[in-house]
C-alpha cells in the first residue's frame, strides 16, 4: 500500500478520538481501525460537517420518486432543457439519492444533459461533469465565467454512486443526443474529481473519431486518475456505492482509464490543486484536502496531457478561483481558435 496516498483515510481520522495514535503510528493503527475509519469517512462528524461521501444517514432513508424530477429528466433527454442551479434537481438531497441509491435514481430519473442557459448556435457547448456526491451547483462560478466568456455551459446529471463504466456509457449517449440535435462541430468536456475519471472512461466506451468527432477538448480538474487507495477496502464498509469499487487503483475499470490513449484530435489538459489545512494530510505530503497529489498526478494519464497546471487551491475552491477560471478560458480559447473575452489568454 502506498502510504503517501492514504490521505483519504486520514480525512476520516481528523475528528476521530484515536487520531493522535493513528498519527503517531499510521501503519499499525490505521489497519487496526480501518473499518471504523471508512464508515466515519462516509458519514457525519460530531460537529455536523459532512465528509466527501456525504451524510451516511441518506443510506437508510428510503427514496421516494419525485414525478416532477422524472418529467424534467425525460424532457432533457428529448430536447433542450434549461435548469437553474436553484432547481430541486441539484439539491444535496437529490445528490445523496444518486450516490447511495443509484439504481433507484436510474430507474426513476435516468441521466441527462441539461443547459445552464438557452443554447445558441454561435456558442461552443462545455459539458461539466461533477464528481462523487457532487452536483452542478459545484460549478456555479465556473458556469458563470464560461457564459461571460461566450461559451455554452451544460451539466451532465447522473447518479454518482453508479458503476463508473455504466456512467461513462450513459455520458456517451447523452453527448451524442446533444450534438445530433444541434449539429455541434466543437465540444468541450470539463470533469471535476471523479467526473474527470468518468469522462476519461468514455474513451473505453466509444470510438471518439467515429462516434463523437466534435469532442475537441477535455479538461480534468482534481481528478483521481491514480485511483484511491481506500477504495480497495470498500468491502469493509456496511454499505458503499458501486462507484467506490471502481475507484480502487487496481480495479479493471481504473486499469483501462490509465492505459487507454487519447485520439489525436482530442486534446487533454490536467488541472489540480495542492492546498489543505488538514495537519494529518500535510504530514503525508501535498494534497488538496480530499485527494493526495499522487492520486491526481501519479498516473500514466498525466503523461497524456498536453499540459498540466497546478494551483494553490483545495478540492472545491479550485472551481471558483479567478486565476483558475482565466487559465481554463485561455486554454479553451487557444485550442478552439477563439479570442479571449475576459482579457486573458494562454
Amino acid at each position: 500500500m502506498n502510504w503517501a496516498a492514504i490521505s483519504l483515510i486520514l480525512l476520516a481520522v481528523e475528528a476521530w478520538p484515536a487520531c493522535d495514535a493513528a498519527y503517531a503510528d499510521p501503519k499499525s493503527r490505521i489497519l487496526e481501525v480501518l473499518p471504523s475509519i471508512l464508515e466515519q469517512f462516509a458519514g457525519v462528524l460530531p460537529d455536523g460537517a459532512t465528509r466527501w461521501l456525504g451524510d451516511k444517514r441518506a443510506i437508510y432513508q428510503v427514496p421516494v420518486r419525485n414525478p416532477q424530477l422524472a418529467a424534467l429528466m425525460e424532457r432533457a433527454r428529448r430536447g433542450d432543457e434549461v435548469v437553474p442551479l436553484a432547481d430541486d434537481l441539484f439539491t444535496a438531497e437529490t445528490s445523496a439519492v444518486g450516490l447511495w441509491h443509484s439504481e433507484f435514481f436510474l430507474d426513476n430519473y435516468g441521466t441527462a444533459i441539461v443547459l445552464a442557459a438557452p443554447l445558441r448556435d454561435d456558442r461552443i457547448p462545455v459539458v461539466l461533469v461533477p464528481g462523487i456526491g457532487g452536483s452542478p451547483r459545484d460549478f456555479a462560478d465556473l458556469a458563470t465565467h464560461l457564459q461571460r466568456a461566450g461559451y455554452q455551459p451544460a451539466y451532465f446529471v447522473y447518479p454518482s454512486g453508479m458503476a463508473l463504466g455504466r456512467a461513462a456509457e450513459q455520458f456517451g449517449k447523452r453527448l451524442r443526443e446533444l450534438v445530433e440535435r444541434h449539429d455541434v462541430d466543437r465540444l468541450v468536456v470539463i470533469g471535476h474529481s471523479m467526473g474527470g475519471v468518468v469522462a476519461k472512461a468514455l474513451l473505453d466506451e466509444i470510438d471518439v473519431d467515429d462516434d463523437l468527432p466534435s469532442w475537441r477538448l477535455f479538461i480534468s480538474i482534481s481528478s483521481p486518475f491514480g485511483g484511491i487507495d481506500t477504495a480497495q477496502y470498500a468491502d469493509q464498509l456496511p454499505q458503499h456505492p458501486a462507484a467506490w469499487d471502481d475507484l480502487a487503483p487496481n480495479s479493471a475499470f481504473m486499469r483501462n482509464v490509465k492505459s487507454t490513449p487519447f485520439p489525436s484530435d482530442l486534446r487533454f489538459y490536467l488541472f489540480f490543486g495542492a492546498r489543505s489545512s488538514n495537519r494529518l494530510l500535510r504530514a503525508l505530503g501535498n494534497n488538496d484536502g480530499v485527494l493526495s497529489l499522487d492520486s491526481m498526478c501519479d498516473s500514466p494519464v498525466t503523461g497524456m496531457a498536453a499540459d498540466v497546471f497546478g494551483f494553490y487551491e483545495d478540492h472545491t475552491s479550485i472551481l471558483a478561483d479567478p486565476l483558475v477560471l482565466r487559465r481554463l478560458e485561455g486554454v479553451m480559447n487557444a485550442e478552439l481558435g477563439r479570442q479571449a473575452a475576459s482579457g486573458f489568454d494562454r
